[in-house]
């Protein structure tokens, strides 16, 4: 099992190869940060990192953060979670996994944005990475300045690419998985990064980011 509090001080990796616990600092120097339009292109101006939390002003479309530290660069199977929260229900927010990114435009994703604002998975780029079979949607629309809650578990096995998910406010009770969906493609992604996602209007936070 791995245990990694990505925005905290210390991260604890238990790792089947046995890595030892390492720390981790909060500057932008442990993050990837891209450029709109699904660029491999850095560019650190984007997101900013304070504390626990990451924000974008940008309203630019399709800019991305991912999490580079060395023994979360290719993770296979694992539980993402934390909170998210928007400002404009015209903006997009989520959060990435199985990401590709710097090397390819390739990766999951669970997002809210104006074209489909209830959370759901969005695997990219659309139309040639696909969900193959199950349900995809949470029917979650999040309210603009509401902190939400997300928890997204993936496991890789010789067949598919499985995704579990769940939204749910903060301070509201933890429901059941309202998302159960794979990728059983030939081009599936088996492993990745994570990161976060972000699109068009409003400022963007994230916080309390943990992977197990």
């Amino acid at each position: 099992m791995r245990v990694l509090t990505i925005l905290a001080a210390i991260a604890l990796s238990l790792w089947a190869g046995g890595l030892e616990a390492e720390t981790l600092d909060l500057l932008k120097r442990s993050w990837i940060s891209t450029g709109a339009d699904n660029s491999l292109v850095r560019n650190p101006a984007l997101f900013k990192f304070r504390g626990t939390f990451v924000r974008t002003n940008s309203e630019e479309t399709n800019i991305h953060s991912h999490f580079k530290a060395g023994g979360f660069r290719s993770l296979r199977n694992y539980i993402y979670s934390g909170q998210m929260r928007l400002a404009d229900e015209n903006g997009g927010i989520g959060v990435t996994f199985h990401s590709q990114y710097r090397r390819a435009d390739r990766y999951y994703r669970l997002r809210s944005f104006p074209g489909n604002p209830q959370f759901h998975i969005a695997p990219h780029p659309d139309g040639i990475q696909l969900i193959t079979a199950g349900d995809s949607d949470s029917e979650v629309v999040p309210i603009p300045g509401r902190w939400y809650n997300f928890k997204v578990m993936v496991r890789t096995t010789s067949a598919r690419t499985r995704i579990r998910a769940k939204v749910w406010r903060a301070g509201t009770s933890q429901p059941g998985w309202q998302i159960n969906c794979s990728d059983e493609s030939d081009i599936r992604i088996k492993r990745g990064k994570l990161g976060i996602w972000s699109m068009a209007a409003g400022q963007k936070k994230w916080r309390r980011l943990e992977v197990n």
